[in-house]
């Protein structure tokens, strides 16, 4: 995954207005419900929008599976045995998530998520870190 992790400083944040085109650009190719629960979520940290946001990840990714499946199994899917995936499928996934959200993530953390409330804490945790 990423090894570094640039932190921004006052300096060189870049304006609210230019942020959020930065944020939009990088959901461009993702359904218009996660785009919106994106920016919802990059502009006020509602955790509440980080289960939609982690279907989403793996409705654009998992494309053997059907959206309405996923939503259906959400709160007991295993990201590994229900779904099927493989290490390269979860790989994509991590790299989404390094880049939609500004994180980085090793093997260890990867090997570690089993559930989306796992990706959902995952990504709460190290972005309330940075």
């Amino acid at each position: 995954m990423n090894t570094t992790n640039a932190q921004a400083t006052p300096e060189n944040q870049p304006r609210p207005d230019e942020q959020a085109a930065v944020w939009q650009h990088r959901v461009r190719h993702y359904s218009p419900d996660f785009q919106d629960t994106y920016l919802r979520y990059m502009q006020t940290g509602d955790h509440s929008c980080l289960s939609t946001l982690g279907l989403g990840l793996l409705e654009h990714h998992v494309e053997e599976l059907s959206p309405e499946w996923l939503a259906e199994h959400a709160a007991t899917l295993n990201l590994r045995t229900d779904l099927g995936t493989d290490s390269m499928t979860l790989a994509e996934v991590a790299f989404a998530v390094e880049e939609l959200f500004d994180v980085t993530m090793n093997n260890q953390e990867l090997s570690e998520l089993e559930t989306l409330d796992d990706l959902a804490n995952f990504i709460e945790r190290t972005r309330n870190a940075s």
